[in-house]
Order: C-alpha cells, then sequence, then structure tokens
C-alpha cells in the first residue's frame, strides 16, 4: 500500500453549493453521526428536519421543521436540494417515492429496503426518473479500505483463497432494540449488521460473491429476528468467507483475507468512525499501518454533494444494495432449508 493514504480521492473542485439536505429521521443514528458530519462537511448544510418529534430536536443553525405528513405533502421542498433517508429500513420506500416525485437526489442509509423487492422497485424507480442516489455504505468511505481494494486490485496478497469477518455488538432489551428486533420492519442482526461483511468483502475483492451456508438463531425475549447469524459465502470458485453478526455479544468487527501470496488483517473496519488499524503479511514480513483520524460520514455527504453539484452517479447506489439484499434473503432462505424446526 503507498503512504500516505489520500484520504478523498473522489474529490475536485465544484461550482455551487452547498447542497442542502433535508434529513428525514431524527433518531440517535442521525443526532450522533449524520447531523454531525453534516454540519462540519464542505459542501452540505442541513435546512429541513423531517420528524414526528422533530420539535424536540436539538441542532445548530434554524432548520426547517417538518412533520412526516408535511415532507410527504411536499411542504417546503424549495428549502431543499436532496434528501438524507436516516429511518428504519421499513419506510424507506414511502419516503423514496416521495423524494422522488419531488426531483430530488437521494442520499439512504443501508440497506436501501427491507426486501429485496423493495430494493428493486426502488432501484427501478431511480432509473425511470433519471435521479441520483447514494446508499449509505459508509465503510467504503474510510481512506483505509478504499486503498486496501486498490492493493487487493494490484495482488498485494496474490489470489484471496479465504476470509473470515465478525461484526457484534449488544442489545439487552427487547425495549432497548426498536425496530431493530421486528422482522416486519427489516430487523435481524444479519440484516442490520450482518450486511457489513458482505458489502465490505463484495467492495474490497472486487468479487462477485454468492450465499453457501448458514445458521441464523434467535433468543427468548429479544423480538422474532435473528440475534447470532452465521453464514458463508463463495464467489463458485476458490474463495471462501466464513462470516458472524451478532446482536448478543461484545462489540467488536474484525476483517481477516488471506491469499496465495500474503494476508490482510483489518482490526475494528465496521463500527462507526473507527479507522481501522491494518496488518499485512507478506513472505513473513509484517506491515502495520495505523490511519489518521477521519469522518467518514462528513467525507460521505460531501461525495454525494459533488456528485449532485457535477450532476455525476454516485457509488455505490441502487443496483450494489439490491445484489446485498438478495445475498442476504438467500442466506434466510439456506438457513430456513436446513432448519429442522421450520415450516
Amino acid at each position: 500500500m503507498i503512504e500516505p493514504i489520500d484520504r478523498r480521492p473522489w474529490e475536485r473542485p465544484v461550482s455551487g453549493g452547498p447542497v442542502r439536505l433535508a434529513v428525514v429521521g431524527t433518531g440517535a443514528f442521525a443526532k450522533t453521526h449524520v447531523l454531525p458530519a453534516i454540519q462540519v462537511s464542505s459542501n452540505c448544510e442541513t435546512t429541513v428536519l423531517v420528524s414526528p418529534e422533530v420539535e424536540n430536536i436539538t441542532v445548530n443553525g434554524n432548520p426547517e421543521r417538518l412533520s412526516p405528513e408535511s415532507f410527504h405533502n411536499g411542504v417546503a421542498e424549495a428549502a431543499y436540494d436532496a434528501v438524507y433517508v436516516v429511518t428504519p429500513n421499513h419506510l424507506h420506500k414511502r419516503i423514496i417515492q416521495t423524494a422522488v416525485s419531488l426531483e430530488k437526489p437521494i442520499i439512504c442509509e443501508k440497506p436501501l429496503a427491507a426486501t429485496a423487492k423493495n430494493g428493486r422497485e426502488i432501484r427501478d424507480l431511480f432509473n425511470e426518473n433519471d435521479l441520483q442516489c447514494l446508499v449509505g455504505y459508509r465503510v467504503q468511505f474510510k481512506p483505509v479500505m478504499r486503498a486496501l481494494r486498490s492493493a487487493f486490485d494490484e495482488g498485494i496478497i496474490g489470489t484471496p483463497i479465504h476470509a473470515h469477518s465478525d461484526v457484534s455488538f449488544r442489545i439487552t432489551t427487547e425495549g432497548d432494540g426498536g425496530w431493530r428486533l421486528n422482522a416486519s420492519k427489516g430487523g435481524g442482526a444479519l440484516r442490520d449488521v450482518g450486511i457489513y461483511p458482505i458489502n465490505t468483502l463484495r467492495f474490497l475483492l472486487n468479487q462477485k460473491l454468492n450465499a453457501e451456508w448458514a445458521d441464523l438463531r434467535k433468543m427468548q425475549d429479544l423480538g422474532d429476528v435473528d440475534i447470532h447469524a452465521a453464514f458463508a459465502l463463495s464467489n463458485g470458485e476458490n474463495f471462501r468467507a466464513s462470516c458472524s453478526a451478532s446482536f448478543a455479544s461484545e462489540p467488536t468487527s474484525h476483517l481477516r483475507v488471506v491469499g496465495t501470496g500474503g494476508l490482510v488483517i483489518i482490526d475494528e473496519p465496521y463500527h462507526p468512525s473507527d479507522q481501522p488499524e491494518v496488518t499485512i503479511v507478506i513472505d513473513k514480513k509484517t506491515y502495520n499501518v495505523t490511519p489518521d483520524p477521519v469522518n467518514e460520514y462528513a467525507a460521505q455527504v460531501d461525495y454525494f454533494a459533488q456528485c449532485v453539484l457535477r450532476d455525476e452517479t454516485p457509488t455505490p447506489g441502487p443496483e450494489e444494495a439490491v445484489t446485498d439484499l438478495s445475498i442476504i434473503e438467500s442466506i434466510e432462505h439456506l438457513n430456513s432449508n436446513s432448519d429442522p424446526t421450520s415450516d
């Protein structure tokens, strides 16, 4: 890997802006990560907040505050240029439909939808209306991950043969989990955090991956969703990946990729704003990479804004999101077929 790592390889001078954002959804994730990131970004500002409890939200500046009903009715549409969707998964589709009807570009938190079917419908909606959509796979905006993708492309460890990845955090009660513990709202460890190793491996290795094996398990008093998920992915040839995700274990994340000529170990690749330390082993020689701190959320919104101002198509987009949702549903199907207690 070439150091120093380019923090924003996509950045170029732009005219116009800042891009005015309507942030739809003001829960803990938006308050902790999204709204502060927009505030420190170079090309964006929050001009509209949309939430059932929007009057109780404290934010710098003086954004216009809308109820969901007002947003869907097109109130104050002249006050924003684009929409940032930060709601639970099952609400994404209707919000996106409204934003598209108002001809607004969209950045949407992953996954794009609660189901692959809804994801395909959203993808088709963007294609039919020729509008920009960035799906919020923020891990792709960690500079070290982009540098690693280039290094894998250049054969830094030869041909990748095997990978192992895990991601977990702890939900202690059903009340703490909210929509994450509700299957009808797109919850479950696989859909919420298992998507990270799926998308990140596809991004880093630039390979098509398919589900090969699955074991999803529920826990009493923690909703009707999978709390622990284990699954295997394959490229159909020589590469295999073993992955796990959990809502009820020590918060951690890890990714290890082994190839014919070396290995890469990434410590804490998935948790918000952690900049993962990387260990590379080649011919028994070890190289350590410790990235400088960076706000990946600010980078993500600035990239989106630059695409809007340059009238370019952002990536990752809806097609990538649909692929991930299809893999997730293949994993769920494999688990259902292997579970002797399933219907």
